[in-house]
């Protein structure tokens, strides 16, 4: 529940975080979500975020994001800071159905000043793509830390210059903290997110410590 992961997040010491729910593909094609038209996914998943940030009050700082796949396939997924939720309520099957992964990120960038990172590039079926497309890796997923291969995405993003993050992941019920990024000042807002992402301000938070410059 929103007053879990917001408990959770506070036990281990976090000041805010970054929801990242699914959006794309993945959530569009999904059964589940049949009977519903892209408008009122939207809602709901901005529905999501603002039950967060409610639950989170003035104790933890709660920002919107998303981890995205296109409608025509792209093995792998990809986390978008700085979205806002009229991005979300914007898009629609118009916009969808045609839409391959490099259009998707020329329609991110226009809508506004947003960080797009592929997720966990080393699991299985993922594949790699032009780097000018993306400003970073996910190079530590707590939750998928083995399957992900996170030696190898790091070793990636150091040798092509790009930038690293790192997540928790609670896609499941009983999941940890144990990822993130620990800076001089807490985040408060998307914008400060993007200029600390985007200047690489930050050190990597990996199995629940922060890793040395």
């Amino acid at each position: 529940s929103a007053e879990e992961v917001v408990e959770k997040y506070i036990d281990a010491g976090y000041s805010g975080l970054v929801l990242t729910n699914p959006w794309g593909k993945s959530v569009f094609e999904n059964e589940v979500y049949a009977e519903k038209d892209i408008k009122k996914l939207g809602e709901e998943f901005v529905s999501a975020y603002e039950k967060l940030k409610t639950a989170a009050g003035n104790d933890l700082t709660v920002l919107l994001g998303a981890e995205v796949t296109t409608v025509t396939h792209v093995p792998g997924d990809f986390l978008i800071y700085g979205v806002t939720p009229e991005v979300i309520l914007d898009f629609d099957e118009e916009k969808a159905d045609p839409m391959y992964f490099s259009d998707l990120i020329k329609y991110i960038h226009s809508k506004g000043d947003m960080l797009v990172y592929q997720a966990s590039p080393f699991a299985p079926g993922s594949i790699f793509l032009d780097y000018d497309d993306v400003e970073g890796l996910e190079v530590y997923n707590h939750r998928r830390a083995d399957i992900c291969r996170d030696f190898f995405a790091c070793e990636r993003a150091e040798y092509y210059g790009m930038g690293s993050i790192s997540g928790s992941d609670l896609c499941y019920t009983g999941g940890s903290i144990g990822g993130g990024i620990a800076t001089e000042a807490p985040i408060t807002s998307n914008t400060e997110l993007v200029s600390v992402l985007r200047n690489r301000e930050y050190r990597l938070i990996k199995e629940g410590k922060i890793e040395n410059v």
